[in-house]
């Protein structure tokens, strides 16, 4: 467990077991991780400075949005910039994760 940011560099680190689904398509490439929740879909970047990896997972999920969901792209950006919110790992590293609930898809 660690907070947003990780700003010690230090997280709380403990062994669990896990289950998660990985889906394959064969012939589609995605520029970074995806993630989809029930409520949410997700993408992550690292990048620095912080900013740029900001930027990046955005136009990754703007992309996203796009392709599967139909979404213009002008108008997911403008979503995004009303609805949109980020989680970063660790700062210094600029991982971040873009995302925006479903229920504004």
């Amino acid at each position: 467990a660690m907070g947003h940011g990780e700003l010690s560099a230090s997280g709380l680190e403990m062994p669990a077991e896990t289950e998660i689904t990985v889906d394959l398509k064969k012939g589609f490439a995605i520029p970074g991780p995806r993630i989809e929740t029930a409520d949410e879909i997700v993408c992550v970047s690292s990048a620095t400075p912080l900013e740029r990896g900001i930027a990046q997972a955005y136009a990754w999920l703007i992309l996203w949005m796009e392709q599967a969901y139909g979404w213009d792209r002008w108008k997911a950006y403008d979503l995004l910039t009303h609805t949109g919110q980020i989680s970063v790992g660790y700062y210094q590293s600029g991982a971040v994760a873009a995302k925006v609930a479903k229920r504004y898809l």
